[in-house]
């Protein structure tokens, strides 16, 4: 599977993040965007994600055991009800097929308010790392 291919590359980028250059670690999706939302006209970011995050599991599912995915969403300034639900499925379905290591980070602002305000961070593993390397050191897989 290549999971480069499951999301779109103008709104996402993702790279393989590797422990001492040799095995996987886990897999960094970093949203390009600064929203997440169903607004088609900005891209509908926030289904796009939803639609990736469920492919790749459901790939990961039939085919290979799913690395953790580290969401990185530094850029995302806006967050509309399909962008928290695209987060919750990645969870949701994390803890079904993977490991239960779906980890968010990189909130600022708006977005840090309203997971704040939804109780999100209650169930959600939220980094406050910047520094990838360190969070990755907490994931396992």
């Amino acid at each position: 599977m290549d999971v480069k291919e499951i999301f779109n590359e103008e709104l996402f980028l993702v790279e393989g993040v590797f422990k001492d250059n040799k095995d996987q670690r886990f897999l960094k999706v970093k949203c390009l965007t600064d929203h997440l939302s169903h607004d088609v006209e900005k891209g509908a970011t926030g289904i796009k994600l939803k639609g990736g995050l469920a492919h790749y599991y459901f790939e990961a599912e039939n085919s290979i055991q799913a690395l953790p995915i580290l969401l990185e969403i530094s850029n995302v300034r806006y967050a509309d009800s399909t962008g928290l639900s695209a987060i919750l499925v990645g969870n949701r379905l994390d803890r079904e097929i993977g490991k239960g290591n779906f980890t968010l980070c990189g909130l600022s602002g708006a977005v840090d308010t309203l997971v704040t305000i939804s109780q999100l961070d209650c169930i959600l593993n939220i980094a406050q790392e910047s520094d990838f390397t360190k969070v990755a050191e907490d994931l396992t897989v």
